[in-house]
């Protein structure tokens, strides 16, 4: 178990504390990853690489100003990942983010700073099986840009 986390064998779950980023070598077994209310300012490409058991990803009220493109590439394909959490973070960009998570039920965005959403930011594949989407607590844009999302 990585340092300033706690493993749970019998749920497959980790729960970390003061971290600044997401703990590298986590056990390949984890189910459940929750690394909310922590100081990570982001999340760079492959930061969940070896995590293909995972369901849900908590990454909750950081300090995150950014996260890269291919940070959830791992996910791609992935059957298994159906809750992701990135509220209460200061991301504005969301664009390509979720190519890929295609089993995803669950996505929270609440609360960032995200103004605007591109046709590009849900693939088609996302949304087949997204049942919940939150986005309320954002300072939206009201454009032109825009119309594609309130249709």
């Amino acid at each position: 178990c990585p340092a300033n986390c706690t493993c749970d064998q019998s749920t497959k779950s980790i729960s970390c504390t003061n971290q600044v980023r997401v703990p590298p070598n986590l056990p390949a077994f984890t189910r459940s990853l929750y690394l909310s209310h922590n100081w990570i300012t982001g999340i760079s490409n492959n930061s969940f690489i070896n995590l293909l058991n995972l369901t849900v990803l908590g990454l909750s009220d950081n300090e995150m100003t950014s996260i890269e493109t291919g940070a959830f590439k791992g996910f791609r394909g992935s059957v298994n990942l159906k809750m992701l959490h990135l509220k209460s973070l200061f991301i504005a960009n969301i664009e390509g983010l979720f190519y890929g998570l295609t089993s995803l039920e669950t996505l929270s965005l609440s609360n960032n700073r995200i103004s605007v959403v591109n046709i590009t930011a849900f693939p088609r594949t996302l949304l087949k099986n997204l049942d919940r989407l939150n986005l309320s607590g954002n300072p939206f844009e009201c454009s032109c840009a825009l119309l594609w999302f309130v249709d």
